[in-house]
């Protein structure tokens, strides 16, 4: 098992990966952290497809839904069908608060739907709260793949 929770955040817009990044930091502890800017370079991050990913499975993303290239719905979807992938706890970090869009999230398997919080300490302790449920509250299976 790897030393540091390894956690993909899938986010285009680079004002909310500064945010997200950010309140890590303020969480104090490490995590190994990979950003994908566009729905297809998620895709390849989490298929395996990009060398420098090769490595990297994480025990949690964070999807953005309005991405570039292959929308959030789409990744998730695509994510939900895969054997290997299907385990891994995907909770949707967006700003929609759209009841289809909440309904649409639940039907295609996310674990949860998180609104992304306006003010900044609300912001960090959602990030906060999020990271401390699915990494130390929640027992999930362990990763054989």
């Amino acid at each position: 098992m790897q030393s540091k929770p390894q956690i993909l955040l899938v986010e285009d817009n680079q004002g909310d990966i500064t945010l997200f990044k950010t309140a890590i930091i303020g969480v104090g502890k490490e995590y190994d952290i990979q950003i994908a800017k566009d729905g297809e370079e998620a895709l390849k991050v989490l298929m395996g497809l990009s060398s420098r990913d090769a490595a990297f499975r994480p025990n949690l993303v964070f999807l953005d839904l309005n991405l570039p290239k292959v929308d959030g719905f789409q990744v998730l979807k695509l994510l939900r069908e895969r054997e290997e992938l299907k385990h891994i706890p995907v909770v949707v970090f967006s700003s929609s608060d759209a009841q289809a869009d909440i309904v649409k999230a639940y039907e295609l398997n996310a674990n949860a739907y998180v609104i992304k919080p306006i003010q900044f300490n609300d912001y960090s302790l959602r990030i906060a709260e999020t990271l401390e449920y699915w990494l130390n509250i929640v027992m999930l299976p362990e990763y054989y793949g």
